[in-house]
């Protein structure tokens, strides 16, 4: 990963360990490492919430991950599939 140029985010990058990182040396750092640290998911959800994130759209077909989402924040952020915006119900 050194070769690629990382810029700061349009969006906000959610880490594995739930905080919000938006310095690219950082997100790259975090990239990095992510396979050898545990997914901190419900802190990210509670983080998203708490950061009025509106929208959590989920790329695997599974919904596995909107569902835990809801659940844990309940209905503070809508769920939504790759699917749903690309019309593939």
């Amino acid at each position: 990963m050194d070769d690629i140029e990382f810029k700061r985010p349009d969006f906000w990058f959610f880490a594995d360990n739930g905080k919000v990182i938006m310095i690219p040396d950082e997100i790259r750092h975090h990239l990095l490492n992510m396979f050898g640290d545990p997914v901190r998911f419900r802190d990210i959800s509670v983080e998203m919430a708490r950061a009025k994130v509106k929208v959590f759209t989920e790329v695997g077909r599974d919904k596995l991950l909107g569902r835990f989402v809801s659940r844990t924040v309940d209905d503070q952020i809508k769920t939504e599939t790759l699917d749903d915006i690309l019309g593939d119900k």
